[in-house]
């Protein structure tokens, strides 16, 4: 992967799935030119949810982060590495769900509007440009540690 770019990797689960104990976590991997070390950028619990919502809320999250430190940490590229087929397989959906008024090809209301809603209020307006990767299960050391 491009050493320039920030790497930030997430990860988000439902125990249970779904409706019980849940958490997403994101790793910040740093651009070489920063010579900074990983570090732990979000980690949060609820007492509810689905795996697949909390894998769209740790894409969200890793999005108000780069958001936030894009200027200050003069990024000029992001890409966000998740293990969920749900973000990277939906990531360019949202857009036509939107014109759609959020009901799916078989007539049922998409699930996790409000955070596709915010998903779509971020992307485009990161200050860099951002990439969403998808990677096997748990098959790299910092993908097992978020």
């Amino acid at each position: 992967m491009d050493p320039n770019a920030l790497k930030i990797y997430i990860d988000g689960s439902a125990y249970r799935n779904p409706g019980h104990e849940s958490g997403l976590a994101g790793i910040a991997v740093f651009p070489d030119f920063l010579d900074r070390e990983p570090e732990t950028i979000f980690s949060e619990g609820y007492n509810s949810a689905t795996n697949n919502r909390m894998e769209l809320m740790a894409t969200i999250r890793a999005f108000e982060y780069i958001r936030k430190n894009v200027k200050a940490l003069r990024l000029p590229r992001a890409i966000i590495i998740t293990d969920s087929e749900y973000v990277y397989g939906n990531q360019r959906r949202p857009q036509y769900w939107r014109k759609d008024g959020w009901i799916g090809k078989n007539g049922i209301e998409i699930e996790n509007k409000d955070l596709w809603v915010k998903f779509l209020s971020l992307w485009p307006n990161l200050g860099t440009p951002t990439e969403i990767k998808w990677e096997k299960w748990k098959t790299t050391e910092i993908l097992k540690r978020v």
